[in-house]
């Protein structure tokens, strides 16, 4: 992410002459380098109007307000509102349930692991960010709120760790496989919370009818699996009382089976399993 020195020194003066450090938890080092980019600083004071920071290089620019600058800078500031959310003025358009169109260059404000609250209609709606290309943001799709073929509004972002109103557990719709054969009839619930690039995943997989199934039972996860592994444990909870063990499928399943490694599935089963992975 590429932000200009001239930015940097308008940034200093604004916290220096706004009398604000007093309210921000900087370092010795932070104010030092802040007192002198403002002794360097060559350009007009910056004026009290919110949006007055140009962000961007090669022609591609954009404005921002003080709050999302200090975000980019990784500085606390006391004027980036209590409630966590970064609100941004731009125009988003529907482009799938996964996807959402923004002005270029989106790279320079967003990345993976952020959180999104919007409106279509009345209440928000919330996600997170999985991917992020110049004019398009990819996000995790849950259930409980659908990004609609319907204008966007009161667009925000965040990086804290639980900004207001935050649901913290969504809802997704899993696929049931196994490695050999086929069920009948089953079904399953997931859900899962991010924290950062860490997710915890719960599922419960209800088998009516086995089928032919066996080897190990496969569900889909809510996002990709980016580290080598995936780990967690469970029980089966109608019939046998078994425990469970979890790993990764592949990069976009999770796999089960019992404590002995051997197909954890039959008619009239409950399986109830947690899993953690890097995204």
């Amino acid at each position: 992410m590429d932000i200009s020195f001239n930015l940097r020194e308008k940034v200093a003066r604004r916290l220096l002459e706004d009398n604000v450090l007093d309210k921000m938890k900087l370092s010795e080092d932070q104010i030092s380098q802040l007192q002198k980019l403002y002794s360097r600083n060559t350009i007009p004071p910056a004026t009290t109007a919110e949006n007055d920071f140009q962000v961007g290089t090669e022609g591609h620019w954009r404005t921002m307000t003080l709050a999302e600058v200090l975000v980019i800078l990784d500085l606390p500031a006391a004027n980036i509102p209590i409630s966590g959310w970064v609100e941004v003025s731009d125009t988003w358009t529907y482009a799938s349930a996964s996807t959402i169109t923004v002005p270029t260059d989106a790279t320079l404000l967003y990345q993976k692991g952020d959180f999104l609250r919007f409106k279509q209609g009345a209440g928000y709606k919330y996600a997170v960010i999985s991917a992020v290309a110049a004019t398009l943001v990819t996000i995790i799709v849950n259930t409980d709120y659908v990004v609609a073929n319907s204008a966007i509004s009161d667009i925000a972002y965040s990086r804290s760790l639980e900004p207001f109103g935050w649901p913290d557990w969504f809802n997704y719709t899993p696929t049931i496989t196994a490695s050999i054969g086929t069920f009948t009839t089953v079904s399953a619930t997931g859900r899962y919370k991010i924290s950062h690039l860490k997710i915890d995943v719960v599922n419960v997989v209800t088998i009516t009818t086995n089928g032919t199934a066996a080897g190990t039972v496969i569900i889909t996860a809510p996002v990709n699996i980016a580290g080598v592994t995936a780990w967690g444990a469970g029980r089966e909870t109608a019939v046998t009382g078994a425990m469970l063990g979890t790993s990764k499928q592949s990069a976009t399943a999770i796999g089960v089976r019992d404590y002995a490694f051997a197909y954890p599935g039959a008619s009239g089963r409950v399986l109830n399993f947690g899993t953690s992975y890097e995204w």
